[in-house]
Formats: structure tokens, C-alpha cells, sequence
């Protein structure tokens, strides 16, 4: 658990620095919904992905997650390192049912620009 906070906030701490390197990980506007169990983390990263111009929208709670991907339209649903498998897989069962093109990605720090830009073949 430690590890994966320290990572998040390494990768937080890299990809400030780096905005010219990763202009061609930059996002068109994508919606995307950023699902995370830590707050301060989300917030983070939900901020880098917007930097990076995508729309994200963080929830750290299953019901919150759910409740704002029915209320409105998400191009891609990014999942966190720290949520558990069983609201993965309740995830990748439910989100297809109400938007079958939706992307789904299993997000791991180093590759999550990287991991839009194949989804979106930016």
C-alpha cells in the first residue's frame, strides 16, 4: 500500500516537470471518470489529467462512481492501483452495460498517459 501511494506521488512529481516531454500523451477533451480509494492521490491525478486536456471527474466510492457515470456521458473510466477486485470486476460488468463503447483502463502510474493515448489512438 505504501508503495503504491509512494509511486502515485512520484509519478505526480515527474510528470510536472515534464509537460514539454509529454505533449503527445496530452488529451483532446476526453471525458474521463478517475475512480481511486485515496482522496489526496485522486485529487492529484485527477488535476494532472486535466493539465494534460482531458475532463476527468474523480469519485473514490463504488456508489459515487456509479451514480456519475449514469448521470453523465464518460469517453473512458480510469480504476486505481488501491480499488479492490471485486468493484473492478462490478466495474467492467456495469460501465459496458450502460455505455458499451466505454474505455476501461486498469491504471498503474508510469503508463497512465501512455494507456489513454493507445485508447483514444491519439
Amino acid at each position: 500500500m505504501y508503495f503504491k501511494i509512494t509511486a502515485f506521488v512520484l509519478f505526480i512529481l515527474h510528470l510536472t516537470g515534464c509537460h514539454v516531454q509529454n505533449k503527445n500523451l496530452m488529451g483532446q477533451g476526453e471525458k474521463l471518470l478517475v475512480i481511486g480509494r485515496h482522496a489526496n492521490i485522486l485529487e492529484k491525478i485527477t488535476a494532472m489529467l486535466n493539465e494534460q486536456g482531458y475532463l476527468a471527474t474523480g469519485k473514490q466510492w463504488n456508489e459515487e462512481a456509479i451514480a456519475a457515470f449514469k448521470k453523465e456521458h464518460f469517453d473512458a473510466v480510469i480504476i486505481g492501483g488501491g480499488v479492490d477486485n471485486e468493484s473492478r470486476e462490478l466495474f467492467h460488468i456495469e460501465f459496458p452495460k450502460l455505455n458499451p463503447q466505454v474505455k476501461i483502463i486498469n491504471a498503474h502510474p508510469q503508463t497512465v498517459l501512455a494507456d489513454l493515448r493507445l485508447a483514444f489512438d491519439h
